[in-house]
């Protein structure tokens, strides 16, 4: 009988990949393995943005008007 291996599996919060990594859980890579995203493991939020950002720039507004 083969022993039991358990290892914990990474997921990209970007693409969805589930993968386990080749060196352990104690040295999490660098970038995604299928996105090569940076920010594999960080979730994505809109709360950054800000009212600003959303509506356009002034530029925008004044050419295409108040889109609300």
């Amino acid at each position: 009988m083969s022993p039991i291996v358990w290892a914990r599996a990474l997921q990209c919060t970007r693409c969805g990949k589930v993968w386990i990594p080749q060196k352990g859980v104690d040295h999490p890579p660098k970038v995604c393995p299928k996105c090569a995203s940076r920010y594999w493991d960080i979730p994505i939020t809109n709360q950054g943005a800000s009212e600003a950002s959303r509506k356009g720039s002034e530029k925008w507004q004044r050419q295409f008007g108040n889109q609300d």
